[in-house]
């Protein structure tokens, strides 16, 4: 996210992202102003980069930059999308939020690009 930021590293990359969806990422070290769109997934239970700092992120944007949508998936802990889950009930929230993401990814780069 920080390679996204308005005004940040952004600025100095001579080849410019286009939109950007970020799996789990460490929300707390930006302040979401994006300069292209963005689209964040996350778990509700992830411990390693917690969903509260991307909703507290989110209420924090000054609304200047491009449009930032945050998935929070109930149940789904760090490392959702991972082929190594473990079958189970504790997993069936990971589950779910893997197929969930790249439903959302896939209408969200429908949505930025059309097609």
């Amino acid at each position: 996210l920080e390679a996204l930021q308005s005004g940040g590293d952004e600025r100095l990359m001579e080849r410019k992202f286009k939109a950007a969806i970020a799996y789990y990422p460490d929300c707390s070290a930006t302040n979401g102003d994006m300069a292209v769109p963005t689209l964040i997934l996350i778990g509700e239970l992830d411990d390693r980069t917690p969903a509260k700092n991307c909703q507290e992120m989110m209420t924090q944007r000054s609304g200047k930059g491009s449009s930032v949508q945050l998935d929070v998936y109930p149940g789904a802990r760090h490392g959702f999308d991972s082929a190594g889950l473990k079958t189970g009930i504790e997993a069936y929230g990971q589950y779910n939020a893997a197929e969930q993401s790249i439903l959302a990814s896939h209408a969200f780069l429908k949505e930025v690009f059309g097609g």
